[in-house]
């Protein structure tokens, strides 16, 4: 027997030097018989392992009749093969029991779903895409029809109730019509309290809208894994040969690509049960769908907030604004799939949209509350009572400036700054010359003081020169007589 230093120096001496098994033989001091027979195989190969005789063989149609007619444990058939002669100890026979006993498998029915009667949704996630600031991971809602396997994904990153209302939506709105019974995992978002030998308690706001659109929802049993097992093998098509190797693009991207993928690829899978592909069976299971419900149904949840003095509430990790009479306040928050409202009896407060985003703040659209506007206005006092101590003709300055400026109390924070660096008989003097000009801008005033605090030298009388005082020069006229010359 070679070990696999001795058939790889084999290897070595036979096909890159080209000798025979003879030749080999005799460079590695060894038979030539052995390694003529190693030649023929690829790798080296462990010792077969040669098969010992068990103390129970002559035993075993004896156990094997008795275990048919009585099911004994193993304590008891040991010690009625002690009384037969038996030596060995109970390790054995345990391990020789566990061959002969034969093993208990569970009893499962093959499921089948009447055409169009049965849909199972469950949430798959895959990867993580950019969103905002911040990355997230990628969720996607599958609905697959049992009878004909056809399925549709929703993409998004919020696996809440919201985003599982409305993707049930398109979905049966590509199908063209609603099943009979929906068939749930054990969501958070559909299901709220389940307990192992009890069935399963939903969500108030699913079962309405499962009753909206004259569905039956049926949540998954505890340990019934196969309840669920058509939507669990889509969603493994989505993550292996849908999204399996891509970058991730937004999340915006996505449904164009999946919708593409599914009416693509995902109808012309073949499956093992039917053996047929889901777009020969979906003709069948079509006839049998319900009509879709007139009007959708608002998929939108109410939850009860209590918004901070400081008139923020804080959503899903964004810190989002409120009216200032709304602070310190509870206050009914309801929530869509792209929008949030909290509202104050008949009242709407306040009203953002909906971001993926983390750790963002969303600023309310409306003008801003009472109470800073009066904060802003109780620091802007003292500054405009020593704008009008300044001059005596501040108060009709200011006037002026409510009447021609966007933002008098911008110009008002600058003249009072300016008063402040430079000399204050310079900048009243500047303010008695624009008063004259009636223009009442800090930035007149600005540009004013600049140009007198330059340097520039004086001015002086220009000296002029006499004629007489000039140098006299004669010059020769011109002689042209060499042009005046003829041939």
């Amino acid at each position: 027997m070679l070990d696999s230093h001795r058939v790889c120096q084999r290897k070595d001496l036979h096909a890159p030097q080209g000798l025979t098994a003879s030749q080999s033989a005799h460079a590695l001091a060894l038979e030539p018989r052995p390694v003529a027979s190693w030649l023929r195989h690829e790798r080296c190969r462990p010792r077969p392992a040669t098969p010992r005789a068990r103390l129970l063989a002559p035993l075993q149609p004896q156990r094997v009749q008795r275990l048919d007619k009585d099911p004994s444990s193993a304590p008891q058939g040991l010690q009625r093969r002690r009384a037969q002669g038996f030596a060995g100890g109970s390790s054995s026979g345990k391990a020789d029991g566990r061959t002969v006993r034969p093993t208990r498998q569970p009893a499962l029915l093959t499921l089948a779903w009447a055409p169009g009667a049965w849909a199972q949704v469950a949430w798959g996630s895959c990867g993580s895409v950019p969103v905002g600031h911040t990355s997230r991971r990628l969720r996607f809602l599958v609905l697959v029809r049992c009878s004909s396997r056809m399925m549709d994904v929703e993409c998004t990153v919020s696996p809440t109730m919201e985003p599982f209302l409305a993707g049930h939506q398109p979905a049966c709105a590509g199908f063209g019509g609603m099943p009979k019974t929906v068939r749930v995992d054990n969501l958070p978002s559909a299901v709220r309290t389940r307990v192992l030998g009890e069935a399963p308690v939903c969500k108030p706001t699913s079962l309405d809208g499962a009753t909206h659109c004259g569905v039956t929802l049926a949540p998954c049993h505890v340990g019934k894994g196969k309840e669920k097992g058509r939507v669990e093998h889509g969603g493994g098509s989505v993550n292996k040969p849908g999204l399996a190797g891509l970058e991730l693009p937004a999340c915006s991207a996505l449904p164009p690509a999946a919708r593409q993928w599914l009416d693509t690829v995902a109808p012309g899978r073949l499956h093992r049960d039917p053996r047929e592909k889901p777009v020969q069976a979906w003709h069948t299971a079509r006839p049998s769908r319900s009509s879709l419900p007139m009007p959708p149904f608002e998929s939108a949840t109410v939850a009860q907030v209590r918004a901070a003095r400081q008139f923020r509430l804080t959503l899903a990790t964004n810190p989002s604004a409120v009216h200032a009479p709304s602070a310190a306040q509870a206050l009914p928050l309801t929530t869509a799939p792209d929008r949030r409202g909290l509202s104050h009896g008949d009242t709407l407060r306040a009203r953002h949209t909906r971001r993926d985003d983390r750790w963002q703040e969303v600023a309310d659209p409306a003008p801003p509350p009472p109470r800073l506007e009066q904060r802003q206005k109780a620091r802007d006092h003292p500054r405009f009572l020593r704008f009008l101590a300044r001059s005596p003709r501040a108060e009709a300055s200011a006037l002026h400036l409510a009447e021609r400026r966007l933002h008098p109390h911008h110009h008002v924070r600058h003249l009072v700054a300016l008063s402040d660096i430079d000399d204050p008989q310079t900048v009243a003097r500047a303010r008695e010359d624009a008063w004259t000009s009636e223009a009442f801008s800090a930035a007149y005033l600005a540009n004013l003081l600049e140009q007198r605090a330059r340097c520039t030298p004086e001015a002086r009388a220009c000296p002029l020169t006499r004629r007489a005082a000039l140098l006299e020069v004669r010059r020769p006229p011109p002689d042209l007589s060499l042009y005046q010359a003829t041939p």
